[in-house]
């Protein structure tokens, strides 16, 4: 009683802010916990794949290895076999000219469509690598769009490895992003005015009663 005393002394935008801290601590803690049980229980685990092991769309294998493109839209198609756990997608590949969007797209159902509200963007790495983070959702296919060109066709591609499932340091789980953390700075802030507001309005109408 005493510590809830305290509490509801504090102002609302602390108590808005304290919360939503704590929303993210326990978020990440549970995705460090749901990584680690299903890597216990084997189906969340690194594993590496080349272009050939993918289903290929518009895309044509040159004879030094190299593959180019045949329309605007080039995909390389992946179905999951056996329910493993899929994080990330880590993509070694070199473009002849600027490839602009490089799109990956996950379905959580078996026969599901392709679809915008579920794509994920990539961030370049260091090595020049694209690295893709997929939520904690079950994937059944992937469709990895490796250059979006508007014209100039053909692009030239050279891929390297596709690595799956790379060991996230700890501090990833508990990275929100860009846009986590502007929801992170903004959405407290305008919880407590709107609070307050409504508190405020709440008190008036129980003055005039």
């Amino acid at each position: 009683m005493k510590v809830w005393s305290k509490i509801k002394k504090l102002p609302l935008p602390v108590l808005c802010y304290g919360l939503c801290v704590l929303i993210w601590l326990v978020g990440g803690a549970w995705a460090l916990g749901r990584d680690l049980l299903a890597a216990q229980s084997g189906r969340l685990y690194p594993f590496d794949q080349e272009a050939a092991d993918f289903q290929l769309v518009d895309l044509h294998q040159q004879e030094d290895g190299s593959y180019l493109t045949e329309t605007a839209d080039p995909q390389l198609l992946w179905t999951s076999q056996d329910g493993r756990a899929i994080r990330s997608l880590r993509v070694e590949s070199r473009f002849s000219r600027t490839p602009r969007e490089i799109c990956l797209y996950y379905t959580t159902a078996p026969g599901q469509a392709f679809g915008k509200d579920r794509a994920v963007y990539p961030q370049l790495a260091p090595d020049g690598s694209y690295v893709y983070h997929l939520p904690a959702v079950p994937v059944t296919a992937l469709r990895l769009d490796p250059c979006s060109p508007q014209e100039g066709l053909p692009i030239q591609v050279q891929f390297g490895i596709f690595h799956f499932n790379e060991k996230l340091p700890l501090w990833r789980y508990f990275a929100p992003g860009w846009a986590g953390l502007f929801g992170m700075l903004a959405g407290p802030a305008l919880a407590a005015s709107a609070l307050s507001l409504i508190t405020e309005a709440l008190i008036k109408r129980k003055n005039k009663m």
